[in-house]
C-alpha cells in the first residue's frame, strides 16, 4: 500500500481503555505516516459502503463439530494458532456502526527512525462525534492474538518456496497463491478453521481458494518462518481495505463482511458508547446445513440421504463417511485416518 505523511493535530486524541498500553503525548502523534488512501471524500466512503453487506459472523458449532469427531482437532488448532479468545469472543453486530467504522478507520505509524514494530501502529476511527484510537498492540491484547514484530509477512526466496512446498502436509500440493483450493485440504478440521478465518481475516463469501495470508495463518505454528506477521496489523489492514474492495468491484456486485463483532469490542473497548443502533440476529453457526452450502460436505451418490467428506489420498480421491454411518468405522480403518491431526501436523520439521 502507499504511505503518505500527514499532520495529525486536527484529529482530538482520547483516552482509551488500552490495557497495558503506554500512554503517548499527543506530541509523538504530531506527525504519522497513514497506510492506505487519506483525506476520503466522505460521499464516495458512503456510496462504497453501499456495496457491503454486513451479515452476522460465522462462529463454531460444537454440535456439528462432535457429529464429525473433529472437535478436539478443531479446539486444539484454534489454540494452536492463538485465536482462541478472538472466536470465542460475544459481541453484539450492528451494520450501520461495522459501515461508520469502516467509512472512516484509518491505519497509521509514527515516523520514528527504524524498523517500527508492528505493534507500534495505530487505528483511528468515528463513531457519530466520537474519535476513537487503538495502537496494534492493544487490539493484539483485545483479541488475544500474537503480538509479532513484522508488519507482513517477507521472507527471502528459498525460505518461501520450502514453506510453500510445506504445504504438502496439509494438501496433497505444494502452495501457489490463490490457486491452491480449499477442497484439496486433506483433514476436515484444518478445512473447518480455514472457514473460520476466511470470513474474520478476509471478506470472502466463496472460500474456493487459499489466499497467501490465509496460508501463512495456518501454518506458521507448525513451520519455522523467519518472518512472522503480526496478525492484529493484518486484522487492521482487512478493515481499511473494504473501501477500496467495495469501490473495485463492477456492477451490481456486493462484498459481504462478517467481523462486526470485533468492530463493536474495538468501539466498545476505547469507551465510546454504542448508539441506538439495531442489532444484527444472531451468528450464524458454521453447522451441517452451511458446509453443505459451500461444498464441505457431498451428497454420498450411493445413498443421497448420507453425507460424506472429500478426502484426497493417493491418487484418487476418497470419500470418507464422517456422519453415523455403520460403514464409517470400516472405512476409517481401511483408510488410516484415525491418528489425530496433531501427530500429523507437529511431525513438520
Amino acid at each position: 500500500m502507499q504511505e503518505q505523511q500527514y499532520q495529525l493535530h486536527h484529529i482530538p486524541l482520547m483516552q482509551s481503555r488500552t490495557c497495558g498500553e503506554s500512554k503517548r503525548r499527543e506530541d509523538d502523534w504530531a506527525l504519522v505516516t497513514f497506510v492506505g488512501e487519506q483525506n476520503q471524500d466522505p460521499r464516495k466512503c458512503k456510496k462504497a459502503m453501499e456495496k457491503v453487506n454486513i451479515e452476522p459472523c460465522v462462529k463454531m458449532d460444537t454440535q456439528t463439530l462432535d457429529l464429525l469427531k473433529i472437535r478436539d482437532d478443531v479446539t486444539w488448532y484454534i489454540r494452536k494458532l492463538g485465536l482462541s479468545k478472538l472466536f470465542k469472543l460475544e459481541c453484539s453486530e450492528y451494520s450501520q456502526l461495522t459501515k461508520e467504522f469502516l467509512s472512516t478507520v484509518a491505519l497509521a505509524f509514527p515516523n520514528h527512525n527504524g524498523d517500527q514494530p508492528a505493534g507500534d501502529g495505530l487505528l483511528l476511527f468515528k463513531i457519530g462525534d466520537a474519535n476513537g484510537r487503538i495502537s496494534i498492540s492493544a487490539l493484539c491484547q483485545l483479541f488475544g492474538l500474537p503480538n509479532e514484530t513484522a508488519h507482513d509477512f517477507k521472507e527471502n526466496s528459498k525460505r518461501k518456496q520450502a514453506a510453500f512446498a510445506d504445504w504438502t502436509h496439509f494438501a496433497n500440493e505444494p502452495f501457489l497463491p490463490s490457486r491452491s483450493k480449499v477442497s484439496r485440504i486433506t483433514h476436515p478440521a484444518i478445512r473447518y478453521v480455514h472457514r473460520l478465518i476466511s470470513t474474520t481475516f478476509q471478506c470472502k463469501q466463496e472460500a474456493n481458494k487459499v489466499t497467501t495470508d490465509e496460508f501463512y495463518i495456518l501454518t506458521t505454528p507448525f513451520i519455522k518462518h523467519e518472518y512472522k506477521a503480526n496478525l492484529g496489523l493484518l486484522l487492521a489492514k482487512t478493515f481499511i481495505n473494504v473501501r477500496k474492495l467495495a469501490k473495485d468491484l463492477e456492477g451490481n456486485k456486493k462484498l459481504c463482511v462478517r467481523f462486526g463483532r470485533l468492530i463493536t469490542a474495538i468501539v466498545l473497548h476505547v469507551g465510546i458508547d454504542i448508539p441506538n443502533y439495531e442489532p444484527l440476529p444472531k451468528p450464524t453457526p458454521l453447522d451441517l446445513h452451511a458446509l453443505q452450502h459451500i461444498h464441505f460436505l457431498n451428497r454420498w451418490t450411493k445413498d443421497p440421504t448420507r453425507f460424506c467428506y472429500e478426502f484426497p489420498i493417493g491418487p484418487a480421491n476418497t470419500s470418507l463417511v464422517l456422519l453415523p454411518h455403520e460403514t464409517s468405522q470400516a472405512y476409517a480403518q481401511e483408510l488410516s485416518l484415525s491418528s489425530p491431526m496433531r501427530k500429523i501436523l507437529c511431525s513438520i520439521k
